[in-house]
């Protein structure tokens, strides 16, 4: 049976002025996934809040003002905003049944010394504070072995349930310096894991670790989570190890190796999914060193978590539509321009939060550089952007980057490299943070990975290059099906993170044998779920790709669809820079330098 949240009758007394005065609330409202209570954030009018977007936020006198407000929501959020608020949550720390709050978690309430209350579940602690300094500190830990006691410590981009149930002596807001909250966690982590000299080496953990120093370190953007999740198998499986000894050996012999080390939840988690493969244990226990590597090992699969049922959104029409008014009203509703005027016009002024564009092409005709291009414009708006790329690495992304950031030719580069430096430190200066994300294969870790840059960074749109090369979710099956899945995939994750997502895709050759080279809706290679999928639908075709005698700098974009505004312009053309990776609207001079490698695509 559910638990009814917990929620002070005089939570709107309790709360601290300092907290009353900040206008980031929300209210939320309790959902159970799977027999799991999930917190959702939510508007006054229903429609999801997030921590990271102040549009969705109010002022504590509309949440107090807001009628039957225990019996629509579970209760009030606070949101951290960007400023100098800290909060830290202690989790697993107190008896609901007793009261009684850990030792070490006193440590940290008293530490701080800050208003402090029950979070809703009885379960935990958290503390509201005011910092002075920046926190660089870790932001999460738990304790190792899974008894769900730990703490995580947000700045920004988090909100709080607030219940008003304040515990005795914390009822006012304080300050703390970060270094000394770091210093008084750091303490107290040390007492949660277990001293190097008390674990134990025994034979077989000897044997175990001299396998591991053969073993590729396991490096974010080189199929890190592939390689953590081998070593946990051989550890577990090929030796077989406890849950302990594996721990111990790859938190002390080969963490050190990874870039970033991993935490010791993500160590506990590989070994926890290497012991659930199926398959013989300690197959290595009679190998000779001197053979590791020629004994072959079984190939071991990761569990891909299932993905929880999404939650359900229920608002009456008339709460959408004042909503929309609201936002209209407010100036909420601002497009978000591409990088490219006459694609901004053509398409009505731009892009909206929670729409998905397909960028569609043909091999070499530009389209990672229209992308690329409209990466550096919304960085530049302050929009923070991932790129998932499935076909160029990260350093030939970068290259791009360094090409669009500087004027300088490339074969100056090395001779005049602080003017580059320069430039490109400065283009970087000024733009929110892009992150690239290598290798992710199929478009469940996608959008895992997606997930994860909002969860962290703040991420506000996201490429994809390109829908084709990641494979859909389940086993074998056909291309179609598969390119089927990945658009749906990323359909529904841009309407349930609200975020602009850019979806590359390859065209057939059906483009090539028309006397116009003016793309269809069915020129897009595998699938006509995209076509369903897209709220905006863009062609790009470089003709000289298909007729050499056609001018190099010319380049001819067409709008094949825009569902949520009118199509201002099906058709037009920009000028393409090929050794700036850059369109532009207006005719330059262009050098004959500057096509010389056309082939970058």
């Amino acid at each position: 049976m559910e638990t009814k949240p917990l929620l002070s009758k005089q939570w709107t007394s309790n709360v601290p002025w300092e907290m009353q005065e900040s206008p980031t609330w929300i209210v939320w409202r309790n959902a159970d996934r799977e027999g799991k209570p999930t917190k959702i954030p939510l508007q006054l009018n229903g429609l999801p809040a997030k921590s990271t977007d102040p549009s969705t936020w109010v002022t504590f006198s509309r949440i107090c003002e807001t009628k039957n407000l225990t019996a629509r929501f579970s209760g009030p959020g606070f949101v951290f905003a960007p400023g100098d608020w800290i909060g830290i949550d202690l989790d697993g720390c107190r008896n609901p049944e007793t009261s009684e709050i850990a030792d070490w978690a006193k440590k940290v309430i008293v530490g701080v010394g800050s208003y402090a209350e029950v979070s809703p579940s009885g379960r935990g602690v958290k503390i509201f504070a005011k910092r002075v300094g920046e926190w660089t500190w870790q932001k999460k830990f738990s304790e190792p072995g899974g008894s769900h006691q730990g703490w995580e410590v947000y700045t920004e981009g988090r909100y709080f349930a607030v219940t008003g149930l304040r515990l005795s002596g914390m009822t006012k807001i304080t300050s703390i310096a970060c270094d000394a909250l770091a210093g008084l966690l750091g303490a107290l982590k040390a007492t949660f894991e277990k001293p190097a000299d008390d674990w134990k080496q025994t034979p077989v953990t000897e044997r175990a670790a001299k396998y591991l120093e053969k073993m590729d370190p396991a490096i974010a953007g080189q199929k890190g989570h592939d390689k953590l999740f081998k070593a946990a198998c051989m550890m577990v499986k090929g030796f077989g190890l406890s849950t302990e000894e594996a721990f111990g050996l790859l938190a002390r012999e080969y963490n050190h190796r990874c870039q970033p080390e991993w935490s010791e939840r993500e160590l506990l988690h590989k070994i926890r999914d290497a012991a659930n493969q199926p398959g013989p244990s300690g197959y290595m226990l009679e190998v000779q060193p001197i053979n590791y590597q020629r004994q072959p090992v079984p190939e071991y699969k990761p569990t891909l978590p299932e993905e929880p049922p999404a939650e359900c959104r229920v608002v009456t029409l008339e709460d959408a539509s004042l909503a929309y008014l609201e936002s209209v009203r407010e100036g909420k509703r601002k497009l978000v321009e591409t990088g490219i005027p006459d694609l901004d016009y053509a398409i009505g002024g731009g892009m909206e939060f929670g729409e998905m564009m397909v960028l569609a092409a043909r091999p070499n005709h530009g389209k990672s550089a229209v992308a690329l291009q409209m990466l550096h414009h919304m960085t530049a708006q302050g929009l923070a952007s991932v790129m998932i790329s499935e076909e160029m690495t990260a350093t030939a992304l970068g290259k791009r980057a360094v090409q669009f950031a500087t004027a300088r030719p490339e074969e100056h580069w090395r001779g005049d490299m602080a003017t580059v430096l320069r430039d490109v430190s400065e283009h970087f200066a000024s733009r929110a943070k892009a992150i690239i994300v290598e290798s992710c294969g199929t478009s469940d870790r996608a959008c895992a990975e997606i997930e994860k840059a909002v969860e962290k960074h703040g991420v506000k749109v996201a490429f994809i290059d390109y829908a084709q090369i990641l494979s859909g979710a389940g086993k074998s099956r056909s291309l179609y099906e598969s390119v089927t899945e990945v658009s749906k995939a990323l359909r529904r994750l841009t309407t349930k993170l609200n975020i602009i997502t850019i979806l590359l895709a390859q065209l057939s050759r059906n483009v090539e044998g028309r006397e116009s080279c003016s793309p269809q809706m069915r020129d897009i290679k595998e699938s006509g779920q995209i076509e369903q999928d897209a709220d905006v639908i863009l062609f790009g075709v470089w003709p000289h790709r298909l007729d050499h005698t056609r001018p190099a700098k010319e380049y001819q974009f067409f709008v094949g669809k825009n569902r949520n505004r009118g199509i201002m312009q099906g058709a037009f053309q920009c000028n393409f820079l090929p050794s700036r990776q850059m369109m532009v609207a207006e005719k330059p001079t262009v050098t004959e330098w500057e096509y010389a490698n056309s082939e970058e695509f």
